[in-house]
């Protein structure tokens, strides 16, 4: 089974041209190691954007929920 590695500088494009739905803030991008975490090129990490406005932490897998359901 080959695995899918992405890229931190497309995660960081994707993650920070999000906006906060509690607040509308600008999102910046934040990660750490994670064995569940998303393959990247610095191993598997944990990414999520920080509001910089409210503080709130959006994991990837929200904003991407997010995102798919508003395309449909």
């Amino acid at each position: 089974m080959q695995v899918q590695v992405f890229s931190l500088e497309r995660l960081r494009e994707f993650v920070e041209s999000q906006r906060c739905s509690w607040c509308g803030g600008r999102l910046k991008m934040k990660y750490y190691d994670h064995p569940n975490g998303v393959e990247t090129e610095v191993g598997k990490v944990w990414v999520y954007g920080e509001c910089q406005k409210c503080g709130y932490q959006w994991a990837l897998w929200k904003l991407l929920r997010r995102k798919s359901r508003s395309v449909t």
